[in-house]
């Protein structure tokens, strides 16, 4: 999605929203929205982004506490938060609630990696390929799959993983990035500094300080190691 694409689609759930605001998903899927515009960080909007997403989550979950989208959204703000706890039981309870969504395996694997959960990570991205084989290979499944590989010390895989994503044209900024940070950390340093100047190509408002300050709240809370690395490739 593009910045044009977000705007536009917070424009329609701010419609759903006031049509039916008692519809509990309108507000999930808005919140997740908003979170994904803050992990993008677009221009010096992040926090003000967390700050719509905060709200409409709660709204979903005293709405509808029964809906696995309802948590999804509470476990996305926790995640903006850097709140490993909050985020885990959230995306434990979207699971428990919705067995069969790949969605809500996707959040909890995406937020126990981060939280150095590996082995919980592991077993939601094994639960992914099992319910849905496409999805695996995803853009933001891949970077999951990096944070695994690159938590469990298996940097021939996460490096595998984040050239697939780096290749990608249409992947999105928070992938490419979290990508270019893991070549960074594995010392594959002539990959990184390709990968970023393709992506600051691809998109032209983001900078090197943007890329590596800004490229997410994610992404920037993975290690002093991979700020490191970045720093190596000629990045800093």
């Amino acid at each position: 999605m593009t910045k044009g694409d977000f705007a536009y689609a917070g424009e329609a759930f701010d419609k759903a929203v006031a049509i039916s605001p008692a519809f509990g998903r309108a507000h999930a899927v808005k919140s997740m929205l908003y979170t994904s515009m803050a992990q993008h960080a677009w221009e010096t909007h992040g926090p003000q982004f967390r700050d719509l997403a905060a709200p409409a989550a709660m709204d979903a979950v005293a709405l509808d506490p029964y809906s696995s989208f309802s948590h999804m959204a509470a476990g996305c703000v926790a995640m903006l938060d850097r709140d490993a706890a909050g985020a885990s039981k959230a995306f434990d309870r979207a699971v428990e609630l919705a067995p069969n969504c790949t969605m809500s395996h996707i959040a909890r694997a995406r937020a126990e990696s981060l939280a150095g959960n590996h082995a919980r990570a592991a077993e939601s991205l094994r639960k992914i390929e099992v319910l849905s084989p496409a999805e695996t290979n995803l853009d933001f499944n891949l970077t999951n799959k990096v944070l695994v590989g690159l938590g469990a010390g298996d940097f021939e895989s996460a490096a595998a993983d984040a050239r697939a994503i780096v290749a990608r044209r249409d992947a999105l900024p928070q992938s490419s990035g979290i990508a270019i940070a893991a070549l960074g950390l594995v010392r594959s340093n002539g990959e990184a500094k390709r990968a970023a100047e393709a992506h600051m190509r691809a998109y032209p408002e983001w900078d090197r300080r943007k890329l590596l300050a800004s490229l997410s709240p994610i992404a920037a809370a993975l290690s002093e190691t991979m700020v490191e690395g970045l720093s190596e490739a000629g990045l800093r």
